[in-house]
């Protein structure tokens, strides 16, 4: 009689309904402190982890803070780099590396090679700053086109320093000839008119015409404003020594690419007087 009592009732009220009628029967209705909660009001916030205590006297919710890909509060994330450079004509033709290097470790965090440097002014992209960060941006010019890096004067180099990053950032290099030996030490190099032992250039200062001597034979001279403008271009079928002249030349600095027959270069700087 009582199994068919029961299979009566768990058929009208179904099993949960069932068990809460005989829990009130014995203990009474005031014993349940806590309440029911719906199928909407659990799943009301769903980036919330709520707890039930052992003895069922509530719910407890504990909020988490959600993290959106993109959003301001992400730490860590890559920012664009980007260096802008100009008046880059000294180097057309030539290639063109830049390394970013984190400045705590020293270690290479992107690589970018351009093959020929195409046009004067170009931009060079980089994806792996990132916010709070220091760096050492590092990039040089084959001068000498002989596929390898040389130390300055042979090829020109230069450093950057970026620290404490903010976001994206955007930085302008205009060509110059304050130079740096990236591969030893980073010693600053400003060349004062001899190039080496095998290669001279006087008077410097000069007025007039400046003299270049040179054991290799000379069949190209350039002169460039310190900016990287191309101003004066001589051509010679192979001279040992040669007399360029001076006198059309504002006063100030310049700088002189003198190409030789095994088809390196010597880079210089002097100074025009007036």
């Amino acid at each position: 009689m009582m199994n068919r009592i029961t299979q009566a009732l768990v058929k009208r009220f179904g099993i949960p309904t069932l068990l809460m009628m005989i829990f009130q029967v014995f203990y009474g209705p005031s014993s349940l402190t806590g309440k029911d909660l719906s199928v909407s009001q659990q799943s009301k916030n769903l980036y919330s982890l709520t707890t039930i205590d052992t003895e069922l006297h509530g719910v407890t919710a504990v909020s988490l803070d959600l993290l959106v890909p993109g959003a301001d509060n992400m730490l860590g994330t890559e920012e664009l780099l980007i260096i802008s450079f100009k008046q880059m004509l000294a180097h057309l033709g030539q290639k063109f590396t830049l390394y970013v290097k984190d400045l705590s470790s020293g270690e290479v965090l992107d690589s970018v090679v351009i093959e020929s440097v195409a046009e004067q002014d170009f931009d060079v992209q980089s994806s792996v700053i990132e916010v709070g960060g220091s760096y050492q941006i590092d990039f040089w010019a084959d001068l000498n086109e002989n596929g390898q890096y040389d130390a300055p004067p042979s090829d020109h180099a230069w450093r950057l320093l970026l620290e404490d990053v903010e976001g994206d950032t955007t930085i302008e290099f205009v060509h110059n000839g304050s130079f740096t030996d990236i591969m030893e030490g980073g010693s600053t190099w400003i060349n004062s008119g001899v190039a080496d032992a095998e290669f001279h250039v006087y008077p410097n200062p000069a007025r007039s015409n400046v003299f270049l001597e040179s054991e290799k034979e000379m069949v190209e001279v350039r002169i460039y404003s310190f900016d990287g403008k191309l101003l004066r271009l001589f051509k010679d079928k192979g001279s040992k020594h040669l007399q360029v002249p001076m006198e059309t030349l504002p006063a100030g600095t310049y700088l002189l690419k003198v190409r030789l027959s095994d088809r390196t270069d010597r880079f210089m700087r002097f100074v025009r007087e007036r």
